[in-house]
């Protein structure tokens, strides 16, 4: 399972809540604010190294593979004090779910990117 999967299913999982069951009445904007609020939570429990918070944002089932994942995911990534300096929201796999290309700072000041 690539690594990236809990970010992913995080994005994909805040644009099919943004857009509640596909209505007219939901806009763009609406899952563009809902995948940026996923990635901030994704980017929280990274910080905090919180392999729950993790799983629940990715929406994924709390069974040993998460946690496996997880676990992986904060050894590679977590507790760097990630603080957010730009997020593009690309609704680049249908109307419900697409990708977030995230621009970030490390507390030790250098820059980071990841597509997720």
């Amino acid at each position: 399972m690539d690594r990236r999967y809990l970010a992913s299913v995080a994005l994909a999982v805040a644009l099919l809540s943004a857009c509640g069951s596909g209505g007219d009445s939901e806009s763009a904007a609406d899952s563009e604010e809902g995948a940026r609020n996923a990635v901030e939570s994704y980017v929280k429990a990274l910080n905090a190294r919180d392999a729950d918070q993790l799983i629940e944002v990715g929406g994924v089932p709390d069974d040993p593979r998460a946690r496996r994942e997880a676990r992986q995911i904060l050894a590679d990534k977590g507790g760097r004090g990630l603080s957010i300096t730009g997020v593009q929201i690309d609704l680049d796999m249908g109307p419900d779910a697409g990708s977030a290309k995230l621009a970030a700072e490390e507390k030790s000041g250098k820059s980071t990117s990841s597509t997720e």
